[in-house]
């Protein structure tokens, strides 16, 4: 019964609402919701979190840093350790020593081949080269003077060739005469005055290397195209077609 009149009651209390006061009520609710679907102004927006971003970016530049430090690291270390092979396990070049060779076409005696091997290192390399020059020259002269007389009928043909060949080791037996004569020279003054022999060795070791390599490279010229008619033509199609065309065009 009790709570029966109750729920009458409040019946009655909405009932008892007049129809202006009830406008005003949902003109108040539409207002509060208004309110709560109106966007938030700057003010009211929480500040972004930086301290996530300042993390990552702390943690990158430490990482730069480690490659960097690690980079550092390892070539102090391969500098170390290639220092201590040099220094301790690599094996040093053996000084090289002198050994008499009998170079028939070179007319300095034993002790001035030897002062060349000891002052002009290279003059010395040029010296035997040279000598093997003028082998080949002889040989090759020796070779066109039995053909010649095999058929003497052609004498000229063979005459003519030979010419070529005597003339480019004459000029070459010439330049190399010119290069033993400051060689004796300068021999005799190191032995009477060692310090003017040295610097005779410094003002002409350039001068002297330079003649006998221009004399060497136009000898060669002549000779380099005996070795590639002596080339043996190689096996397969292709191989033997380069072959042909190298000695050809080259």
């Amino acid at each position: 019964m009790l709570g029966f009149g109750k729920k009458k009651k409040k019946g009655k209390e909405s009932d008892s609402l007049l129809p202006d006061d009830l406008e005003d009520q949902k003109g108040e609710n539409k207002k509060t919701e208004g309110a709560k679907a109106l966007p938030q102004t700057e003010t009211d927006v929480p500040a972004p979190k930086k301290k996530k971003g300042k993390k990552i970016a702390g943690l990158k530049n430490l990482f730069t840093k480690k490659r960097i430090f690690i980079f550092v690291l390892l070539l102090l270390l391969g500098g170390g350790a290639y220092t201590g092979y040099s220094l301790f396990f690599a094996k040093k070049p053996e000084k090289l020593v002198y050994t008499k060779k009998k170079l028939e076409h070179v007319s300095l005696p034993q002790e001035m081949l030897k002062f060349s091997f000891d002052h002009f290192p290279s003059l010395y390399q040029a010296f035997l080269s040279f000598n093997s020059e003028i082998n080949i020259f002889n040989t090759e002269i020796q070779r066109i003077e039995t053909i010649g007389q095999k058929y003497p009928e052609q004498l000229k043909i063979a005459d003519r060739e030979k010419k070529v060949w005597e003339k480019s080791k004459n000029g070459l037996l010439k330049a190399f005469l010119k290069i033993e004569k400051p060689i004796r020279e300068i021999y005799v003054l190191y032995q009477v005055n060692p310090e003017q022999g040295k610097t005779m060795i410094a003002d002409k070791t350039e001068e002297l290397t330079q003649t006998a390599e221009e004399a060497l490279a136009n000898a060669r010229e002549q000779s380099d195209k005996l070795k590639k008619n002596q080339e043996p033509e190689p096996d397969g199609f292709f191989p033997g077609l380069i072959f042909k065309l190298k000695k050809k065009f080259l």
